[in-house]
């Protein structure tokens, strides 16, 4: 099984005989979990562009519990380390600007998704 990115909003699962491997052994909801945390991090990477902010050091940690009835992951918890040389004011602006990322906004204003056969 092979992903392929066919488009810049497309991609493509072939089932071709092998065996799929997750990048670096992620299954699906660790895979989640990345596309959160990375879409976090890259906007507040953006925002501290703009800002002229150097966030080295800033370290993003995100854990997740699940539910059941459907069993689903129920609780994203991201937790962020910015520099201390950062104010408070800066360091407050860099987390009302992490909270701008698409796949957040994506998880908490659910799509519509179908499944159909082609």
């Amino acid at each position: 099984m092979r992903i392929f990115v066919t488009q810049p909003n497309q991609l493509d699962l072939i089932f071709d005989g092998q065996a799929f491997g997750y990048p670096a052994d992620l299954n699906p909801v660790q895979l989640q979990a990345a596309a959160l945390v990375g879409c976090t991090a890259a906007v507040m990477e953006r925002y501290a562009e703009t800002a002229e902010l150097d966030l080295t050091g800033t370290s993003l940690i995100i854990r997740w519990s699940f539910g059941s009835e459907p069993r689903r992951i129920d609780r994203y918890a991201i937790e962020v380390s910015l520099p201390a040389a950062l104010t408070e004011v800066r360091q407050a602006a860099v987390l009302r600007a992490a909270q701008h990322c698409t796949v957040h906004a994506t998880l908490e204003h659910p799509p519509l998704i179908e499944i159909r056969q082609v």
